[in-house]
């Protein structure tokens, strides 16, 4: 599915599902909708061209709704999504709706606090993160966005 397409279908969903509109606000403002449409095209598109192969095992850290999930999914990515916000509750419902348009089996969610979780094995999983870059390993450094395999730390 095209980053266009995608879009068209979530600005239908947002119509459908009030739910999301306090937290997506593409349809509060006119005047700001150009804008906020650039931000998740031109986010989607940049994710889309710096990740690995599809066989990587993706995991968004603080997925909120899945939005970034659901639309890897449904190109054939394996995303888990992790959050702790109240939202969480809203996920089943979105993969319902996305569902009709394609496979969003590749996309797995857990409510979990990381830091209370056991620390898994080494992992070998690409972080989508949108305000820092962690993963089990402590990363060498803040990023802004990756979409890259995190390096641990040295030790």
């Amino acid at each position: 599915m095209t980053v266009n397409e995608f879009f068209e279908l979530f600005l239908d969903e947002l119509r459908a599902n009030p739910a999301l509109t306090s937290y997506y606000k593409f349809l509060a403002s006119p005047a700001s909708f150009e804008f906020r449409k650039a931000y998740v095209v031109q986010r989607l598109h940049y994710i889309l061209e710096h990740l690995p192969n599809k066989e990587a095992a993706l995991w968004d850290c603080g997925c909120g709704y899945g939005t970034t999930a659901i639309f890897l999914a449904l190109n054939g990515y394996k995303v888990h999504g992790t959050t702790l916000e109240f939202y969480f509750a809203q996920i089943p419902e979105r993969l319902r709706y996305w569902a009709q348009f394609g496979d969003v089996s590749g996309f797995t969610y857990s409510y979990e606090n990381l830091f209370d979780s056991p620390r898994p094995p080494r992992p070998t999983t690409t972080s989508l993160s949108r305000t820092r870059c962690t993963t089990w390993s402590r990363c060498r450094k803040p990023c802004a966005f990756s979409a890259k395999p995190c390096a641990p730390a040295a030790t």
